[in-house]
């Protein structure tokens, strides 16, 4: 790469890009380092805009270069697919030289410190969008992109083994950030990729094909999941320019796809919805003449407008894991646009991604033991909601909700795993309602009284971290009492005997006001703990880890 590649770039980001960064902070530097500085803005701009599909206009708007930014020059949290993007750029004009191991160390820090929010790190440009980055970073689905955006050589090898390790250690239990290396290759690339626009021109191979003719042309049938990774690993998410979601990643859905592919490849058809693609045009080729056993058809304009976390799931597995052979299958239906009335694709796409579908969730209504709760909580003058409503309904002293019973329940089992299983990804306490974990939180033995118990102690300890948080700005603790709450109830639970639980007669809402000294010390030995033992682990996932927090809780034990 030359400098006329940064050049190219360079009127990309002057012309489209430029024009919208704010510079009312640079009023006092020269000309020339000004333009530089904006450049570089305009760069961490360029580098969101080709990841997401946000206008140069968007993008420039989500800058947070400035003094004190603590190495962080853009954040946008795209809600449709879960990621958080945090940017680190720099323009160099001649396109040779990389990112300093300083700068990059900044960078880290900068994440460290917005990941424990520590706001008085940071300029207003990020502390105005605390509520947004924290709603972001406080989902257990969310995905983090560490972007260097540069356009220079790629990162030397001691900056790599520092992104490494920041990464493993981060990534503890689970895969939770990524890095991104957005440099001058990347970025040219991306920016032909943005000039040139082709539209995806493509041959699908179809077996068991039919169609229909009339009003409009469409053809379906089956594909092999192969020949899907291919084309995702060609376009990637181009495919689904038209729909309404982007690929989300490994959602508790795709996580439950990618394993059947793995363990049941050949179930796959069976268990999955399939796709549907729109194009201008198709044309079945004339290999396979009138036999509807395979048909190859040629389609231009080709986009994914139903099946985004179908495909994504296909295409990042079997890319990964380098897969060239699978008899996984899955339904297709490709429509044409060719003589249609006008805005008839919208209309496609709507209907194809608001019909109703059945969650896990759903299935707990199968289970006769959820019926007699709530049978048993109303004659407590307590209406139980565990099926899906169109309203919503708080939890208060009259309503309980199933999320929140399982929530309860879980920090009141024995062994942690299930506290700790809620904060990781807690679709998996009900994943299975004829086996554990469900059956450990909901049997015959479960009797309203004990849950309005359970949950009572719950909300209890619930409110006493909420009088804490609402009495800190920002910083460590503050995602210690927000992260750890499970783990610190938990910690209560275990300190209140069977018998009060199952003590019909008992006033216990006198009874938990005489556990307030308890409540207290385990708060402040899960602080203390934390902190001491694990100082540099980020808190979202060091209460997400199932063996810092068993040992976490053997210690506490001992004070």
């Amino acid at each position: 790469m030359s400098v006329l590649h940064v050049n190219q770039i360079k009127r990309r980001l002057e012309a489209d890009y430029l024009p919208y960064v704010d510079d009312s902070d640079l009023v006092k530097v020269n000309p020339e380092a000004k333009h530089i500085n904006k450049l570089s803005r305009a760069l961490a701009a360029f580098s969101i805009a080709t990841k997401t599909r946000l206008s140069p206009e968007e993008s420039c708007k989500l800058i947070t270069d400035g003094h004190h930014d603590n190495g962080i020059d853009c954040i946008y949290c795209d809600d449709d697919t879960l990621t958080l993007w945090i940017v680190q750029s720099k323009y160099i004009s001649n396109g040779k030289s990389g990112i300093d191991n300083g700068d990059l160390l900044k960078f880290i820090q900068g994440m460290r410190d917005l990941f424990d929010m520590k706001y008085s790190s940071f300029n207003d440009k990020i502390i105005n969008r605390k509520e947004e980055i924290e709603s972001a970073i406080n989902n257990p689905q969310i995905n983090i992109k560490a972007v260097l955006a540069y356009t220079g050589k790629q990162l030397s090898a001691e900056n790599k083994v520092v992104m490494d390790n920041f990464l493993a250690e981060i990534n503890d239990p689970s895969e939770m950030l990524a890095f991104v290396d957005f440099n001058l290759e990347e970025a040219h690339r991306a920016l032909v990729q943005g000039l040139v626009n082709n539209p995806i021109n493509t041959q699908f191979i179809i077996s068991q094909w039919g169609c229909i003719r009339e009003p409009y042309e469409a053809v379906f049938g089956t594909i092999t999941a192969i020949e899907l990774a291919n084309l995702y690993k060609k376009h990637g998410s181009k495919l689904f320019s038209d729909n309404i979601r982007n690929f989300l990643g490994l959602s508790d859905a795709n996580k439950s796809m990618e394993k059947t592919l793995r363990e049941s490849p050949d179930k796959f058809v069976y268990f999955n919805n399939g796709i549907t693609v729109l194009c201008d045009s198709y044309q079945k080729a004339v290999a396979g003449g009138t036999n509807h056993d395979i048909g190859i058809f040629d389609c231009v304009n080709v986009k994914i407008i139903n099946g985004a976390q179908t495909v994504g799931t296909i295409g990042t597995y079997f890319n990964n894991e380098g897969i060239e052979e699978s008899n996984a299958c899955l339904f297709v239906k490709i429509i044409s646009m060719a003589n249609t009335p006008d805005k008839f694709d919208e209309e496609i796409t709507i209907a194809n991604n608001t019909q109703n579908k059945i969650e896990k969730k759903d299935f707990v209504t199968l289970d006769t033991q959820q019926e007699r709760l709530k049978i048993e909580l109303l004659l407590e003058g307590i209406t139980y909601h565990y099926k899906r409503e169109e309203q919503r309904y708080p939890s208060d002293e009259k309503n309980y909700n199933f999320e929140e019973c399982v929530l309860a329940l879980a920090t009141k089992q024995s062994d942690i795993s299930l506290s700790v299983q809620a904060k990781r990804e807690i679709g998996k306490l009900w994943e299975n309602i004829s086996s554990r974990p469900y059956t450990s939180l909901f049997n015959k033995d479960l009797d309203a009284t004990y849950l309005i118990h359970v949950v009572k102690t719950y909300r209890y300890v619930m409110q006493k971290l909420s009088n804490k948080l609402s009495a800190l700005i920002d910083g460590r603790e503050k995602r210690i009492y927000t992260y750890g709450n499970l783990f610190i109830i938990h910690l209560v639970m275990k300190k209140i005997d069977e018998g009060s639980m199952h003590n019909k007669s008992i006033d216990f809402d006198s009874f938990l006001k005489s556990k307030d000294q308890l409540i207290e010390d385990v708060i402040s030995h899960t602080l203390t703990c934390a902190n001491k033992y694990y100082p540099n682990s980020m808190i979202p996932q060091l209460f997400r880890n199932f063996t810092k927090c068993k040992d976490m809780e053997k210690i506490i034990d001992t004070y």
